[in-house]
């Protein structure tokens, strides 16, 4: 009989892993930190090496504790979830009996105390007595948004939620990480941003609406059917860009405000071609929906980030 190589053994566990980490999500978490660290570049902080890796580390470890410990909560929706895509219905590793639970509770633990422990040698070695306050904030909106007792992912109330976590308590990091303080924060940046990554739950909701009906999770395409949910997100959007010129605009030349309008808003206005057969049934117009809108909310954070960095470049 032949024996499996050991170094061999490990590469498919890998991948199960590399899955559960769902990569392709860190697109909600980078750039809100990097946003706030260039805002404090604005705000006449030096950028150092040290503080960019202080910040994407928290991010890194935010990201694994948000995937695995959704991954927890949503187990039995997964199982359910005919319609689900490479941005939303979960990684699909408990589902497909890859990896056990107890697995992923064990990696979710292990990532909060992780994150915990970064933060903690945040306050003790680099100045950052807040740091703590932030990987505990973390940690309880995520929990508050699929876990009992809150469970706002199922009650109703989570796009906030998620709003709140991504587009306001990771920039307020990305800033304080690289500045060591709050002082000269621009808390006016924070109004579009909580109202993109609102939106942002609203859009990677919709592939797993039908799912989600039956699970009676009453996520905001299920509340106010699919159609309008969509009507929903394409108004938002427009409305939050507007809003970011308004912001945007105290602080960069109007070339460059013209700049971070642009890519955002031609991702939006191609959107509209698959407004009116985007359900969730018809995957491949829900997925073609979906990223042309979750591209316009990227893609304004990423230019936002270049016209700071423009504006801050000698």
């Amino acid at each position: 009989m032949t024996r499996r190589s050991p170094t061999l053994a490990v590469w498919p566990t890998l991948a199960v892993w590399l899955r559960a980490l769902r990569p392709l999500a860190h697109g909600n978490i980078a750039p809100p930190i990097l946003l706030g660290q260039l805002l404090a570049l604005e705000a006449g902080h030096a950028l150092t090496l040290g503080a960019f890796v202080l910040a994407h580390a928290f991010g890194l470890l935010d990201h694994a504790f948000i995937v695995f410990a959704n991954d927890l909560a949503d187990h039995e929706t997964d199982r359910d979830n005919l319609t689900h895509t490479p941005f939303s219905g979960g990684s699909r590793v408990v589902p497909e009996a890859l990896e056990s639970l107890e697995a992923l509770r064990r990696a979710a633990i292990g990532a909060a105390l992780a994150l915990l422990l970064l933060t903690g040698l945040a306050a003790l070695v680099l100045d950052r007595p807040l740091a703590p306050l932030f990987a505990v904030g973390a940690i309880a909106l995520l929990w508050a948004y699929g876990h009992a007792p809150v469970r706002l992912a199922h009650r109703g109330g989570a796009e906030l939620l998620q709003g709140l976590g991504v587009g306001a308590v990771l920039p307020l990091w990305g800033f304080y990480a690289q500045a060591g303080t709050l002082a000269r924060f621009p808390w006016r940046a924070l109004a579009p941003l909580v109202a993109l990554h609102t939106i942002g739950n609203v859009i990677t909701a919709l592939p797993d609406t039908p799912s989600d009906r039956r699970a009676n999770k009453r996520t905001w395409p299920v509340r106010v059917g699919e159609r309008r949910a969509r009507e929903h997100v394409l108004v938002g959007l427009a409305l939050t860009l507007a809003l970011l010129g308004l912001v945007v605009r105290t602080t960069l030349s109007p070339w460059l405000t013209l700049g971070v309008l642009t890519l955002p808003s031609l991702s939006l206005a191609l959107s509209l071609r698959w407004l009116a057969d985007g359900d969730a049934e018809h995957r491949s117009a829900c997925l073609r929906f979906v990223l042309a809108t979750a591209g316009a909310l990227g893609l304004a954070q990423l230019a936002w980030c270049l016209g700071l960095f423009l504006r801050g470049s000698p």
